[in-house]
């Protein structure tokens, strides 16, 4: 076997080859890995493709798109984790931590902030990657539905290429989105709406008078859909999931939302059901610093200048603390530190440690409870790679 490297163009077609054969199976008429993530495994993000060869044929791949996540003003620089994969003749021999090793000394050096990993295996658990809260997991069950929220004003309309200003123009508004060019939207809206695996996928314009106010992208097989992403208005919204239930035919609908969204409270009632729920995958911050600078000004819309000054997050021979009232609380498992930013699931998770120290420190109790969880839209959107 050779070293690990970066993938060059000439690696691609075997790549492919190897990724499609660990994820997609053979005779389905699912999309190909690189139709359904073309702005990931592609020419353009070469240098973010890690591959070990053996006879100059990759044999195991771990890869990254770096992107820039907008939460109410603030920009943070985020690599999304994908098609770790290792060809069945090679497993047992570490080499996708390996890869995973290159790939987190690049994305560090490349001032990437935060990882998003689409899964949640051991491989990336002993690498301190967390699966974190902050989500209410609704369940909508069609035949039980109030038909109050049934708005005669609103139609349904299958989205596709043609709506693609539509869509770019509702999106721009959400205070919680990746950043996006209308060529990242583009290629990501085309290869989101293919089959992939079983599932059928499609968006769907919801539009009053002769404006369009929302849309949501849908995931479905057989009578059990899941809404994936949407923007808009959210009242508008609740209309149009009822509306599309009756239109595919769906027994039931999943909607996982950041537990701040207003739709969480718009939907309620008969038929609705609502729990805590995790992120897909899983998360790690990889430079807790850096971070906290990105988000200053989302803190700074949420708690005084002064409580922000009076508590400090800071870094000290690679492990995180938090100080605040005099005293310093040492983030001896890094996890405790992603969780608390993003979200345990129950507040009871909180480790007792962490519970006592914010209980007998009112800034660092004040600061936690004003700021976190730090809202991430939900992983498995059209950005999901």
């Amino acid at each position: 076997m050779e070293i690990i490297r970066a993938a060059v163009s000439a690696d691609l077609p075997e790549l492919h080859k190897l990724v499609n054969a660990i994820f997609i199976d053979e005779g389905s008429n699912s999309a190909r890995m690189e139709e359904k993530f073309p702005i990931f495994l592609s020419k353009k993000n070469l240098d973010h493709l890690f591959i070990l060869t053996d006879s100059g044929r990759p044999i195991a791949h771990a890869g990254y798109y770096p992107s820039t996540l907008l939460i109410e003003g603030a920009g943070i620089r985020v690599g999304s984790i994908g098609s770790v994969c290792t060809h069945p003749d090679y497993r047992g021999q570490r080499i996708a931590s390996q890869i995973l090793d290159v790939l987190e000394d690049k994305a560090s050096r490349e001032g990437i902030e935060l990882l998003l990993i689409s899964g949640d295996r051991s491989l990336y658990l002993r690498r301190q990657c967390i699966q974190t809260g902050g989500f209410i997991e609704c369940w909508l069950e069609s035949k039980k539905l109030d038909r109050t929220w049934l708005n005669a004003g609103i139609e349904l309309v299958e989205a596709g290429p043609a709506h693609l200003d539509e869509l770019v123009a509702l999106y721009s508004r959400e205070s919680v989105r990746f950043y996006r060019t209308k060529d990242e939207f583009e290629a990501l809206f085309a290869a989101g709406i293919r089959p992939f695996y079983h599932l059928t996928n499609k968006a769907y314009l919801a539009r009053s008078g002769n404006a369009t106010r929302a849309y949501f992208t849908l995931s479905s097989r057989d009578d059990m859909g899941e809404v994936t992403e949407l923007a808009g208005d959210r009242d508008i919204l609740r209309s149009a999931l009822f509306q599309v239930m009756q239109k595919e035919n769906l027994e039931q609908i999943r909607l996982p939302l950041p537990q701040g969204d207003e739709l969480v409270t718009l939907l309620h009632g008969p038929g609705v059901t609502q729990q805590p729920s995790l992120q897909l995958g899983t998360v790690k911050i990889l430079n807790p610093l850096a971070l906290f600078k990105s988000l200053r000004p989302y803190f700074l819309q949420r708690l005084s200048a002064s409580l922000l000054e009076s508590v400090q997050f800071s870094v000290q021979d690679g492990i995180p603390y938090l100080e605040a009232d005099g005293d310093r609380f040492t983030f001896t498992d890094s996890t405790w530190l992603t969780r608390l930013v993003f979200g345990f699931e129950k507040p009871e998770d909180i480790p007792q440690p962490l519970a006592a120290f914010l209980a007998s420190h009112p800034h660092a109790s004040q600061f936690t409870a004003a700021a976190f969880p730090v809202p991430l839209p939900w992983a498995g959107n059209l950005s999901f790679i």
